[in-house]
């Protein structure tokens, strides 16, 4: 049986997910990652000299659901650990907003765990995605259309969200806690195909598994490879952009045109992305198209000519060869 605590502890140190003084939220949901990755943090916090407290979300999507909840609850005091939790009704909250029950819990989830990590100021979330929910979300990527980034799929460390468990197998997982007969929730509706995350974990993946039964571990190494190809590119791009910059503000951003035109069209295009990731904070709703229509609106150079991107940014060729991105 594998050393799953060990496993969680060379991951925080490798890759520096906590520091001495570190205030973090666990999600919790009962299932057997969470409550893995409660146990192992539970484990290590005096000697990480860190201090935890658990959100748990009863998404009451399942008669079970209140089982989960109260699973948790015990959990915590068993533990002597402080648990916050909050009770949403995701489907009908997911019918008004008019989008997926599985984005609208995701989004319920995150914003009641900014919500604690504000009001307690904490500094850290903790999440218990492992190595078969990072090959699921590179699946999905792949299945949908992506870039290098959907390939490279989760990050250990994404802002102030950690994942110690993302290079540990389910399987070794619920042996560990089968083995010591720790309680844990199983949630039915992942047994459904109802989702597409759920299509690939319950049908596609166990083929694939038929072809290579060591997939998963595979596609893990493929994605940290291509993350360390991605790293090379991305300072190439900042470096090549810091060339055509000639101004930078919190609002706004000045291209020399003559300088970014020698460059060639797949750079561009990573630089527009940089740019726009810079000036905004995040691509989202950021299309390849429009980086293209960019690209070829400063290719132009036809001066006072604008791209307008909602009320997200504008692109302006000014006199003297320069182009201007600023937010809305």
């Amino acid at each position: 049986m594998k050393d799953i605590i060990k496993q969680v502890n060379d991951n925080i140190q490798k890759y520096n997910l906590l520091n001495a003084g570190d205030k973090v939220l666990l999600g919790v949901s009962g299932g057997p990652d969470s409550i893995m990755l409660l146990l192992a943090l539970n484990e290590l916090k005096e000697k990480l000299k860190i201090d935890i407290v658990v959100a748990h979300v009863n998404h009451m999507i399942r008669k079970e659901a209140i089982q989960d909840e109260i699973l948790v609850r015990k959990t915590c005091d068993l533990m002597n650990i402080e648990c916050h939790v909050l009770k949403a009704d995701v489907l009908n909250e997911a019918k008004t907003l008019k989008i997926s029950t599985e984005e609208c819990g995701r989004n319920i989830r995150y914003e009641f765990f900014a919500k604690i990590v504000k009001d307690f100021g904490l500094n850290k979330i903790a999440v218990a995605h492992n190595l078969g929910d990072n090959a699921e979300t590179i699946l999905m990527n792949m299945i949908r259309g992506t870039g290098l980034s959907g390939i490279c799929g989760m990050e250990y460390c994404n802002n102030n969200i950690i994942r110690p468990l993302l290079n540990v197998d389910k399987r070794d997982i619920l042996e560990y806690l089968n083995s010591k007969q720790i309680e844990y929730a199983i949630d039915r509706t992942n047994m459904e195909n109802d989702y597409t995350r759920n299509n690939i974990r319950n049908r596609i993946i166990p083929l694939l598994e038929e072809i290579n039964p060591n997939f998963l571990n595979g596609i893990y190494r493929m994605a940290e490879g291509l993350k360390q190809d991605k790293k090379v590119i991305e300072d190439l791009v900042c470096k090549e952009t810091e060339m055509v910059t000639l101004k930078k503000t919190n609002m706004e951003i000045i291209l020399d045109i003559k300088a970014f035109e020698t460059k060639p069209a797949e750079i561009k295009q990573r630089m527009i992305r940089y740019l726009l990731n810079e000036l905004l904070g995040s691509l989202q709703g950021i299309e390849k198209i429009h980086v293209e229509d960019i690209c070829t609106l400063i290719s132009k150079k036809i001066t006072g000519k604008k791209f307008i991107l909602g009320n997200k940014f504008t692109v302006e060729i000014l006199r003297g060869k320069k182009a201007k991105i600023c937010k809305n």
